[in-house]
């Protein structure tokens, strides 16, 4: 089962190895069942286009605040915030393989590399260039 990307809100995680830890500590179930199938696929949905939240829930048959608080319950963070997270967590590889953080934004669908670095230090509580060094 893949897990799901997931915001690490611990305002001691300032070092990489503490990020890491923190992301070690988090609770994924085993056994998905036939709903969390059905979610995993609209968490996949979700942070696999740029297509905008009101447009996916109109695909789905859902009204926007229907399908908001119907992927807040299943999922357990907004779609928006999923989207977000998702997205970190390709920057975070893209990091810790060396890319350039401006190289790290644009794979990672930010807007720019400011964007990036705004979201990372909010989410981590550290630089994408910091966290880059620590793993070079």
């Amino acid at each position: 089962m893949r897990a799901r990307p997931q915001l690490i809100r611990s305002p001691n995680a300032r070092k990489p190895e503490d990020i890491l830890d923190a992301i070690g500590s988090l609770k994924i179930r085993d056994t998905p069942n036939e709903h969390d199938e059905t979610w995993m696929a609209m968490r996949d949905l979700v942070a696999g286009t740029d297509a905008r939240i009101a447009d996916l829930a109109s695909q789905l048959e859902y009204s926007t605040d229907g399908f908001i608080r119907a992927f807040r319950s299943n999922v357990g963070i907004t779609p928006a915030a999923y989207r977000l997270a998702h997205r970190l967590t390709v920057a975070r590889k893209c990091l810790r393989s060396g890319e350039a953080p401006v190289d790290a934004a644009y794979d990672a669908a930010f807007a720019d590399q400011s964007h990036l670095g705004r979201s990372f230090v909010r989410a981590y509580g550290t630089t994408p260039a910091a966290y880059r060094s620590a793993f070079l």
